[in-house]
């Protein structure tokens, strides 16, 4: 089940080709689906289902953008002299702070269908 179809991707303002949203959106899905312990894919079958599904939307549209700044800034050149050094900009630490800020914003309000809260990570309750 996706949760960001292309169209509305690009109603939000994604730029990405179709192509390359599949694979951003496959990404980030995953992700989702990871820090939530796959608890929104064992409560719904289909996207519509879910009370919650514009807050999930814009999560994915937002991962998806922060996933195209990252690569966009990882790879930096400087030369001097002939030595060319290659180097990342933005730290990991940077970039999950970042995702955290996006899981809290959109989904720290949503449960799943018995109850446990989406980014509860617990465990079992």
């Amino acid at each position: 089940m996706k949760y960001l179809e292309f169209e509305d991707y690009k109603n939000f303002g994604g730029e990405l080709s179709e192509s390359a949203f599949f694979y951003a959106e496959n990404i980030a899905r995953k992700e989702v689906d990871y820090r939530t312990l796959e608890r929104i894919t064992n409560d719904y079958k289909v996207v519509e289902e879910i009370p919650y599904k514009d807050d999930l939307a814009l999560l994915m549209f937002n991962l998806i953008t922060l996933g195209i700044k990252i690569d966009a800034h990882k790879a930096k050149k400087v030369s001097n002299n002939g030595i060319s050094i290659d180097y990342i900009e933005e730290s990991v630490d940077d970039t999950e702070k970042q995702k955290a800020r996006l899981f809290k914003l959109y989904l720290r309000r949503h449960s799943s269908k018995n109850g446990v809260p989406l980014l509860f990570l617990g465990g079992r309750k």
